[in-house]
């Protein structure tokens, strides 16, 4: 019981120093195991993928269904931020591209990344005509022509 409050004392002293610099080795290893929260704080939106089948409305990729046994087996949620990241790629890539390019520039369309959010698209559009646009903080970011069936 005394060890457990003891290392609760240095825990909570290593978070209250975390600012500054700490000269004691064990400190600094102690450090690794508390996450920084100050990362937590700088939160931005994260760009969203919606697909228009046949001039249908716009949609944004649903995830899935969350069911009891999604916590140890979920390869819906798992495929969802495979493509998410996909997207986040994207959107990394054409933000060191010059801004004053159009959406279908060939250096845009000619990215992996391009190709591969337009490939999500037309699955989630089932093989159906259907086009796609990337929308970040609430403005549209970046629309693709109609992908043919």
């Amino acid at each position: 019981m005394t060890a457990a409050l003891v290392a609760a004392a240095i825990l909570v002293l290593v978070v209250l120093r975390s600012r500054r610099t700490v000269a004691s080795p064990v400190l600094a290893r102690l450090r690794v195991l508390l996450p920084a929260w100050r990362f937590f704080d700088r939160a931005e939106p994260a760009p969203v993928l919606l697909v228009r089948i046949a001039g249908a409305a716009w949609t944004p990729l649903a995830a899935g269904p969350r069911g009891l046994t999604t916590w140890a087996f979920a390869p819906r949620g798992n495929l969802a931020l495979a493509y998410h990241a996909a997207v986040a790629q994207l959107v990394a890539e054409v933000d060191e591209l010059d801004a004053e390019l159009p959406d279908d520039a060939p250096a845009i369309t000619g990215l992996v990344a391009y190709e591969l959010v337009t490939r999500i698209a037309h699955e989630a559009a089932g093989g159906q005509p259907c086009a796609w646009k990337i929308v970040v903080d609430g403005g549209d970011y970046l629309a693709s022509r109609e992908i043919a069936a």
